[in-house]
C-alpha cells in the first residue's frame, strides 16, 4: 500500500513538470539584448525606439505544435527551413530548367523570390506600420531591419552613404551579415556564380517602398556566397537603380555588373502581354487569320480561337485527334493528300509549306484557305513541333476574280480601241494616197508618200498592241523589224538589193515611248532609202540599240549609202525630216547626233530615256 501511494505522487509530480515544460514552451522570451541593426548616428534614436518595440512584440511568441500552430502577438507565423529558400530552391529550379541553362534557370528562380518576397515585404511593413501607429518614412523604415532580425532573415548594417529620402533621389546601401540565403549556400559547401541574396533584397525594397511610398528596389552587388567578403546591396527608384549601380560597379572593382530585379518592371511586361494578346487576337479576327502548334511528341493540336471560328469547329473538341479529323473532313480527298505530304516534308525534312485549299463547311457553302507551317527544331536539329497559321482568304479571292474579270474587259475594250485607232490612220493613209494618185508633181506626191509612212508607223504600234498579250508594252525589236518591211514594200525600187543588220535585243517600252522613237526610227529609214542607197553594191542599214544605265539608252542607225548631196547641210537645216528627228529625240528627253566618219553613209545617234 505505501509503495502504491510512493509510485501515485511520483506520477503527479512528473505531470506538473510536463505541464511547466509545455507552459515555458508557449512563451519564449528572446533572451539577447544587443543590437539587431547597426545604422548611422542620425537615426540611431529612431532605431533604438523600433527596437524595443519590435522586441516587445516578438516577447509574446506561442508555439502550439499540437494545433500546428505558431502564433506571435496574435499573428501566425509560418517556419521554413532558409535552405528550401535559397540554395535547395535553386538547386531544384536549375534541374527544372536543364534546357535553359544555369543562368537563365536561376533567373526564373530569382524572379519568382524576388516577387514573393516584395510582397512580403510590402504587407509586413502595413501591419507594423498600423501597430506602432508610425507616421514618418524614416519611422517607418527603421521597424523593418528590426523585424527582418527578430524573424531570422539578416542582420542589416546600414551605411553612411545612405540617402532615404523620400524622392527620386532616395538611396539605401547596406550589408546583411547574416543573410540566411548565402549562410544555406556556405553550409552546403557550394559557391554561387551569382548572388543569391534575392528575398532579402526583394523584401526590404517592398519595405521601404510602402514606408516612402514610391516605387523601390534593390540589388546584391556583392555576395558571401559567391566567395565576397559582404552580402552588399543598394536600393533606389526603379528609373535611377542602375545609375547608382554603374558608380558602386566601378568603385568597388566588380568585374560582373549584376542584373537588377524590377519587380514592376515584370509586371508592366505581363499587362503587356496580355494587352498584345488582345490585340493579336482582335488583329487575328480582322484578318480572318488563326494560328496552331502541333507538338510531335505527345501528338497535341492547340488552335487559337479565330481558327475554330474559320472552319466552323466546335470548341468542345478538345481532343487533339478528334479536331483534327474534323478539320481533315473539310477537305477534298485531293487536298488532304496535299497536306499530308507538306506535313510529312516538314516533320522529316524539315521543310516550311504554304498551301491553298478550298473547305467545305456544314451548310455547304465553301471557303479559300491558305496554311502555312514551319517546323521547329530542338538543338540537335530535331523537329520537334509545327507552327503555323490558317487564313480565310475567300474574300481576296473573290476580289482577285472580280479584279481579273474587270481587268479583262478593259483590255478588251483597250485592245479594241488600239485596232480602231490603226483603222482610222489606215482610212487616212487610203485617203492621203488617192490624193496622190491625181497629182502629178512628183516633190509633193513624196510628201504625201512621207505623211503615208509616218502614219504607217504609228498604225503599226496600235496594231501590235491590239495583237499583243501585253497592252502596255510593245516589243521594239518587233517593231523595229515590221517597220523596215513595210518600207521595203513601199519605197524599196525593184532593182535594188538591202540587208539589214540588226542589233537589237527584247526591249519592252510603253506607248508613251514607242510612238516617238518609232516616228524616229521611219524618219531614219525614209532618209536612209531616199539618200542611202549604195551604188554598185548592196545596200546595209545597221541598227544597234543597248541600255546604258537604269532607262538610258542609246540607238545607231546607219547606212553606206552615198551619204548626203553636197548641198545637203543646207536642206537638213530646212527638212521636216531632220527638224521631226530633233524634235522627237526633245520628246524622249535625248539627243540625236550625226555621227561623222570618212565611210560613206550617213549615221545617227539617238540618246533618249526609255519608259
Amino acid at each position: 500500500m505505501e509503495k502504491t501511494e510512493k509510485t501515485y505522487e511520483q506520477l503527479l509530480a512528473r505531470i506538473r513538470e510536463l505541464e511547466d515544460e509545455n507552459l515555458s514552451l508557449k512563451t519564449i522570451v528572446p533572451s539577447s539584448n544587443g543590437e539587431t541593426v547597426s545604422v548611422p548616428d542620425a537615426f540611431k534614436p529612431i532605431f533604438d525606439k523600433a527596437q524595443a518595440t519590435v522586441k516587445d512584440y516578438f516577447k509574446n511568441l506561442k508555439l502550439f505544435p499540437e494545433k500546428g500552430t505558431i502564433e506571435i502577438n496574435d499573428q501566425r507565423y509560418v517556419l521554413v527551413r532558409a535552405s528550401a529558400l535559397s540554395y535547395e530552391f535553386f538547386n531544384n529550379i536549375k534541374n527544372m530548367y536543364l534546357n535553359k541553362g544555369e543562368e537563365e534557370a536561376f533567373a526564373i528562380g530569382r524572379n519568382f523570390l524576388f516577387d514573393i518576397g516584395h510582397v512580403l515585404g510590402m504587407e509586413d511593413a502595413k501591419r507594423f506600420h498600423e501597430k506602432m501607429n508610425l507616421q514618418n518614412p524614416i519611422e517607418k523604415l527603421s521597424a523593418g531591419p528590426v523585424h527582418f532580425a527578430y524573424s531570422g532573415w539578416a542582420f542589416v548594417d546600414i551605411s553612411p552613404e545612405s540617402s532615404p529620402s523620400p524622392d527620386e533621389n532616395f538611396f539605401l546601401k547596406y550589408n546583411h551579415p547574416y543573410s540566411f540565403e548565402a549562410d544555406s549556400w556556405i553550409k552546403s559547401g557550394k559557391l554561387s556564380k551569382f548572388p543569391v541574396c534575392t528575398m532579402n533584397a526583394a523584401y526590404s525594397s517592398g519595405w521601404c517602398q510602402e514606408s516612402f511610398g514610391i516605387p523601390l528596389t534593390a540589388v546584391e552587388i556583392t555576395c558571401k556566397a559567391k566567395g565576397d567578403e559582404n552580402c552588399t546591396f543598394i536600393m533606389a527608384q526603379p528609373n535611377r537603380i542602375n545609375e547608382f549601380l554603374d558608380k558602386e560597379v566601378s568603385k568597388n572593382n566588380i568585374k560582373v555588373k549584376p542584373e537588377v530585379p524590377f519587380f514592376f518592371e515584370r509586371k508592366k511586361i505581363e499587362e503587356e502581354l496580355i494587352k498584345n494578346q488582345q490585340l493579336l487576337n482582335t488583329a487575328q479576327k480582322m484578318a480572318k487569320l488563326g494560328s496552331w502548334e502541333f507538338t510531335i511528341a505527345d501528338e497535341n493540336l492547340i488552335w487559337s480561337d479565330e481558327l475554330y471560328s474559320i472552319y466552323q469547329i466546335d470548341k468542345n473538341h478538345a481532343n487533339s485527334n478528334e479536331l483534327y479529323k474534323v478539320y481533315l473532313s473539310r477537305l477534298t480527298e485531293v487536298d488532304q493528300q496535299v497536306l499530308f505530304q507538306a506535313i510529312s516534308s516538314a516533320i522529316n525534312e524539315g521543310k516550311e509549306y504554304t498551301i491553298k485549299h478550298i473547305i467545305t463547311l456544314p451548310d455547304g457553302s465553301a471557303k479559300w484557305i491558305l496554311g502555312t507551317g514551319v517546323p521547329i527544331k530542338d538543338a540537335d536539329g530535331k523537329v520537334i513541333r509545327l507552327m503555323g497559321i490558317g487564313q480565310d482568304i475567300t474574300d481576296s479571292i473573290l476580289q482577285q476574280d472580280k479584279l481579273q474579270l474587270n481587268l479583262k474587259e478593259k483590255e478588251t475594250l483597250l485592245k479594241e480601241i488600239h485596232h480602231r485607232v490603226k483603222n482610222n490612220l489606215q482610212i487616212i493613209s487610203s485617203l492621203l494616197n488617192l490624193q496622190s494618185s491625181v497629182i502629178d508633181d512628183e516633190k509633193v506626191k513624196g510628201l504625201y508618200n512621207e505623211s503615208q509612212n509616218r502614219i504607217r508607223s504609228m498604225a503599226t504600234i496600235h496594231e501590235m498592241l491590239y495583237q499583243s498579250n501585253d497592252i502596255a508594252k510593245i516589243n521594239i525589236r518587233k517593231y523595229i523589224e515590221s517597220l523596215f518591211e513595210q518600207l521595203c514594200q513601199v519605197m524599196l525600187p525593184k532593182d535594188k538589193e538591202i540587208v539589214s543588220l540588226f542589233n537589237v535585243p527584247d526591249f519592252y517600252f510603253s506607248i508613251d515611248t514607242a510612238i516617238p522613237l518609232g516616228l524616229l526610227i521611219n524618219e531614219l529609214f525614209t532618209n536612209s532609202f531616199k539618200y542611202g542607197l549604195a551604188v554598185n553594191t548592196k545596200t546595209i542599214i545597221e541598227v544597234d540599240l543597248k541600255k546604258v544605265d537604269g532607262n538610258e539608252y542609246s540607238l545607231l542607225i546607219g547606212d553606206n549609202g552615198v551619204g548626203f548631196k553636197e548641198n545637203l547641210p543646207e536642206y537638213e537645216n530646212k527638212s521636216l525630216g531632220i527638224m521631226l528627228i530633233h524634235s522627237l529625240a526633245s520628246q524622249l528627253d535625248g539627243e540625236a547626233i550625226k555621227i561623222e566618219s570618212d565611210k560613206p553613209g550617213a549615221i545617227y545617234q539617238i540618246n533618249f530615256s526609255g519608259i
